[in-house]
């Protein structure tokens, strides 16, 4: 059991910014550390209140939604907490807890009075009201029909959606955060929401008379925006979302050859981490459809980095192994539209088994393996003609190759 530091060095700065969305309180501490061999707590569980707080009743006083990942310990941290009532009065604590479960005794406890309300963030309808239904839908018309939209005050209109603080506008990030704050799972705040360091993975295949976008992620996706060219000779018809978005809202509109989608919730549905199929679109005709960028946020708002997008081939290919011929090894290379069970099994002109490559799951795309003119037992074969056999589930293509030394 660890022994925790009892005292967290919390300080209060009272904001007195322009640009925040309505009566905020930035406070500041030292970021706690346990026994000296561990330095870094990992949750903080911070609670503010107009009453008094205590061990007794921390439990009961408001809790700070998405508080930051504790720093190392000794490090300066600092958190703010705007959509406050001005000119209001407020206590503030903090508990740390380790990855055991084990949490800290309260900190002190700090007093402070909210500065007055100012500026445009989370009014994106321009009405003076901030974080409202009402905001979420005219954010969610700017991602398909742009900046027309705004006829109120377009420039106060446009600040207004840096929900996330981040200094960026107009981003499905600050749109999911802007949910967030609706639907009441999160507060309004001015501390920027780090963006994840991994990209997320945009995939499109042709399956049948449809393309299916699909997306890998690290964690959730709670919005996603993809913006696709459309080829004159094809007509698509009304795009659905795929099981693994259920409960979410898919909303687009096709301008000429460019259809923008949009995938989020007014609610708590979300897509889980992981490789899912997102959008089945209907499409006719000779032309394709594909994705020209995406704008994709977890569901606590945490934008992902832009990544390429890749087209997943429509059918299972078997290409030619390069060099060939061959000394001493060569490249086979197939493409999966789909997830298969995999095997690829070299064979002399006797039809005996010499290796197999690859026995194994695999997913949708291309894939590659080398075959180093060595037999099962890491023998080097002699020249001649052989053959290569690659088995996705129930379909198999075979073709010659030749080693020559």
């Amino acid at each position: 059991m660890k022994r925790w530091v009892a005292g967290l060095a919390l300080s209060i700065f009272v904001c007195a910014a322009s640009d925040a969305a309505a009566s905020c309180m930035t406070f500041r501490w030292t970021a706690t550390g346990d026994d000296g061999h561990i330095g870094t707590a990992t949750y903080y569980d911070i609670r503010y209140s107009r009453s008094g707080i205590t061990e007794a009743n921390f439990y009961s006083a408001q809790q700070v939604i998405f508080p930051p990942i504790p720093r190392e310990s000794g490090s300066p941290e600092q958190w703010t907490i705007c959509g406050l009532p001005s000119l209001t009065g407020y206590n503030v604590a903090i508990k740390a807890g380790d990855e055991a479960g084990n949490w800290s005794p309260v900190s002190n406890v700090a007093f402070f009075v909210t500065d007055e309300q100012v500026g445009f963030r989370g009014d994106v309808n321009g009405n003076g009201i901030h974080y409202e239904v009402g905001d979420v839908l005219l954010f969610t018309n700017y991602f398909l029909f742009g900046s027309t939209v705004f006829t109120v005050n377009i420039v106060q209109q446009i600040e207004a959606t840096d929900v996330n603080a981040d200094g960026i506008t107009l981003t499905v990030a600050d749109l999911t955060y802007l949910i967030r704050v609706v639907v009441g799972d999160a507060s309004p705040l001015l501390n920027r929401l780090n963006p994840h360091a991994q990209q997320v993975s945009v995939e499109t295949r042709r399956d049948g008379r449809s393309v299916v976008i699909s997306t890998d992620a690290v964690a959730t996706i709670g919005t996603a925006l993809f913006v696709c060219e459309v080829d004159a000779d094809a007509e698509i018809g009304i795009p659905r979302l795929k099981p693994a978005a259920a409960g979410m809202d898919l909303t687009w509109h096709r301008d000429g050859n460019q259809l923008r989608l949009l995938v989020y919730d007014l609610g708590h549905a979300r897509v889980e981490s992981g490789r899912h199929d997102l959008i089945e679109i209907p499409l006719s005709g000779s032309g394709m459809l594909r994705i020209l960028s995406s704008d994709i946020a977890d569901f606590e708002s945490r934008a992902y980095r832009s990544g390429s997008v890749e087209e997943l081939p429509s059918q299972f290919t078997l290409d030619q192994n390069y060099p060939n011929p061959f000394n001493p090894s060569t490249t086979i290379s197939y493409a999966l539209p789909s997830p298969a069970l995999v095997s690829v099994d070299v064979f002399n002109v006797l039809g005996q088994k010499v290796r197999t490559l690859v026995d194994e799951t695999q997913e949708a795309g291309r894939h590659e393996v080398v075959w180093d003119g060595t037999d099962a037992a890491g023998i080097t074969v002699s020249s001649g003609v052989y053959f290569y056999r690659v088995t996705a589930d129930d379909i198999t293509r075979s073709r010659k190759m030749l080693l020559l030394k």
